[in-house]
């Protein structure tokens, strides 16, 4: 078998790999923290899965360079071993500061799906909102990872 022919066929066994877990329609209600986990795994993000200070559920991973957390938010209180179900959630990642004091607006003058802001010991961060009660994939999550990963990209140039 060729080179040309043997990475083809490396790179259609990984999208069949992880075709179930990035096409799957989710119920009503939000997603669990486990479906989101599964997706970044799929897309080969390492995941640790945890709980934040109001019990709700978190994930911390990294894209290789840039560490960030996923936040669940409108959560129940759990009632029982199932996952909940979390109708919202938000990427967050931190930078140390921004250098250039126009740095903040300007980036939130250039994306649409995310914002940044700077508190008061000038640390930036970085944040991008889902809602996700209704009508969602693992597809659909997996855009947004997509779209969180463009903005991690970002940061480097926009706060050096």
């Amino acid at each position: 078998m060729g080179r040309l022919a043997a990475t083809g066929l490396a790179i259609a066994l990984s999208l069949l790999v992880a075709a179930p877990a990035l096409s799957r329609p989710l119920p009503n209600g939000g997603v669990t923290a486990p479906e989101v986990a599964e997706v970044l795994q799929a897309l080969g993000y390492k995941v640790t899965q945890g709980k934040d200070g109001d019990g709700d559920p978190m994930l911390r991973s990294s894209d290789g360079n840039i560490e960030f957390g996923i936040y669940f938010y409108e959560c129940p209180k759990e009632a029982g071993a199932a996952p909940v179900r979390c109708p919202s959630i938000q990427f967050l990642t931190m930078r140390g500061s921004a250098t250039n004091p126009q740095a903040v607006a300007q980036w939130n003058q250039a994306k649409r799906f995310t914002r940044a802001y700077q508190t008061q010991d000038n640390r930036v961060y970085i944040e991008m909102d889902a809602e996700l009660s209704q009508g969602i994939s693992t597809e659909h999550i997996t855009r947004l990872v997509y779209r969180w990963s463009g903005a991690l990209a970002d940061l480097g140039k926009a706060f050096p």
